[in-house]
Protein backbone atom coordinates (compact mmCIF):
# COMPACT_ATOMS: atom_id res chain seq x y z
CA UNK A 1 0.00 0.00 0.00
CA UNK A 2 1.14 3.50 -0.74
CA UNK A 3 1.70 5.87 2.15
CA UNK A 4 -1.10 8.20 0.96
CA UNK A 5 -3.71 5.47 1.47
CA UNK A 6 -3.33 5.88 5.24
CA UNK A 7 -4.03 9.62 5.20
CA UNK A 8 -7.40 11.27 5.48
CA UNK A 9 -8.34 13.24 2.35
CA UNK A 10 -8.41 16.59 4.17
CA UNK A 11 -5.49 16.01 6.54
CA UNK A 12 -3.39 18.85 5.10
CA UNK A 13 -6.08 21.36 6.14
CA UNK A 14 -5.81 20.50 9.85
CA UNK A 15 -3.90 22.59 12.34
CA UNK A 16 -3.36 21.27 15.86
CA UNK A 17 -5.72 18.59 17.14
CA UNK A 18 -7.67 16.23 14.92
CA UNK A 19 -11.41 16.87 15.21
CA UNK A 20 -13.90 14.08 15.75
CA UNK A 21 -16.21 12.90 13.02
CA UNK A 22 -18.56 15.58 11.68
CA UNK A 23 -16.63 18.21 13.62
CA UNK A 24 -15.42 21.66 12.64
CA UNK A 25 -11.97 22.58 13.88
CA UNK A 26 -11.57 25.72 15.99
CA UNK A 27 -8.29 27.58 16.49
CA UNK A 28 -8.77 30.98 18.11
CA UNK A 29 -6.89 33.52 20.24
CA UNK A 30 -7.42 36.81 22.03
CA UNK A 31 -5.44 39.16 24.25
CA UNK A 32 -6.56 41.02 27.36
CA UNK A 33 -4.99 43.85 29.35
CA UNK A 34 -6.47 44.61 32.79
CA UNK A 35 -9.71 42.74 32.07
CA UNK A 36 -11.09 40.00 29.86
CA UNK A 37 -11.11 39.26 26.14
CA UNK A 38 -13.42 36.71 24.52
CA UNK A 39 -11.43 34.00 22.75
CA UNK A 40 -14.40 31.94 21.54
CA UNK A 41 -18.12 31.58 22.29
CA UNK A 42 -19.73 28.19 21.66
CA UNK A 43 -22.66 28.60 19.23
CA UNK A 44 -26.16 27.33 20.05
CA UNK A 45 -26.70 23.66 19.31
CA UNK A 46 -22.99 22.73 19.51
CA UNK A 47 -20.53 21.40 22.05
CA UNK A 48 -16.92 22.58 21.97
CA UNK A 49 -14.27 19.93 22.63
CA UNK A 50 -11.21 21.75 24.01
CA UNK A 51 -7.95 19.91 23.28
CA UNK A 52 -5.26 22.48 24.03
CA UNK A 53 -4.48 25.90 25.45
CA UNK A 54 -1.41 28.09 25.16
CA UNK A 55 -1.10 31.06 27.49
CA UNK A 56 1.41 33.90 27.37
CA UNK A 57 1.52 36.44 30.19
CA UNK A 58 3.69 39.56 29.74
CA UNK A 59 4.15 41.82 32.77
CA UNK A 60 5.28 45.42 32.63
CA UNK A 61 5.94 47.32 35.84
CA UNK A 62 3.08 45.55 37.64
CA UNK A 63 3.08 41.87 38.65
CA UNK A 64 -0.15 39.92 38.45
CA UNK A 65 -2.24 36.96 37.39
CA UNK A 66 -3.53 35.93 34.01
CA UNK A 67 -5.42 32.95 32.71
CA UNK A 68 -7.92 31.33 30.42
CA UNK A 69 -11.34 30.66 31.90
CA UNK A 70 -14.68 29.24 30.80
CA UNK A 71 -17.61 31.57 31.49
CA UNK A 72 -21.33 30.83 31.50
CA UNK A 73 -24.02 33.21 30.17
CA UNK A 74 -24.15 35.36 33.38
CA UNK A 75 -21.01 35.69 32.92
CA UNK A 76 -19.53 33.94 35.93
CA UNK A 77 -16.40 31.77 35.93
CA UNK A 78 -17.30 28.15 35.28
CA UNK A 79 -13.85 26.50 34.94
CA UNK A 80 -10.36 27.87 35.50
CA UNK A 81 -8.49 26.15 32.68
CA UNK A 82 -5.07 27.84 32.89
CA UNK A 83 -3.56 30.20 35.48
CA UNK A 84 -0.25 32.06 35.21
CA UNK A 85 1.63 34.46 37.48
CA UNK A 86 4.31 36.90 36.34
CA UNK A 87 6.44 39.17 38.52
CA UNK A 88 7.22 42.71 37.33
CA UNK A 89 9.02 42.79 33.96
CA UNK A 90 8.75 39.03 33.46
CA UNK A 91 7.17 36.75 30.87
CA UNK A 92 5.41 33.50 31.78
CA UNK A 93 3.98 30.97 29.34
CA UNK A 94 2.47 27.51 29.47
CA UNK A 95 0.85 24.99 27.15
CA UNK A 96 -1.68 22.42 28.32
CA UNK A 97 -3.19 19.52 26.42
CA UNK A 98 -6.46 17.88 27.44
CA UNK A 99 -7.17 14.30 26.44
CA UNK A 100 -9.94 13.40 26.66
CA UNK A 101 -10.99 16.90 25.65
CA UNK A 102 -12.88 19.23 27.99
CA UNK A 103 -16.50 19.54 26.82
CA UNK A 104 -17.88 23.09 26.90
CA UNK A 105 -21.61 23.59 26.33
CA UNK A 106 -23.38 25.95 23.93
CA UNK A 107 -23.56 29.55 25.11
CA UNK A 108 -20.41 29.34 27.21
CA UNK A 109 -17.35 31.38 26.28
CA UNK A 110 -13.61 30.98 26.71
CA UNK A 111 -11.90 34.20 27.77
CA UNK A 112 -8.40 35.42 28.48
CA UNK A 113 -8.01 37.43 31.68
CA UNK A 114 -5.34 39.71 33.16
CA UNK A 115 -5.47 41.24 36.61
CA UNK A 116 -3.39 44.43 36.39
CA UNK A 117 -2.71 47.52 34.29
CA UNK A 118 0.17 46.86 31.88
CA UNK A 119 -0.21 43.08 32.23
CA UNK A 120 -1.06 41.41 28.90
CA UNK A 121 -2.49 37.90 28.73
CA UNK A 122 -2.80 36.15 25.36
CA UNK A 123 -4.80 32.93 25.29
CA UNK A 124 -4.89 30.52 22.34
CA UNK A 125 -7.25 27.52 22.19
CA UNK A 126 -7.72 24.63 19.81
CA UNK A 127 -10.31 21.89 19.52
CA UNK A 128 -13.48 21.23 17.56
CA UNK A 129 -17.25 21.71 17.70
CA UNK A 130 -19.93 19.15 16.95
Amino acid sequence: MALMEFREPNQVKWVGSRPGHNGTQILSYESATNGTGVIYTVPAGYTFFLCGIYGLLVAGANPGLGGVFSYDAVPAIDIRLLMLYAAANEIEHRHMTYWPPVEIEAGYSLRSYSSAVGLMMRGTINGWIE
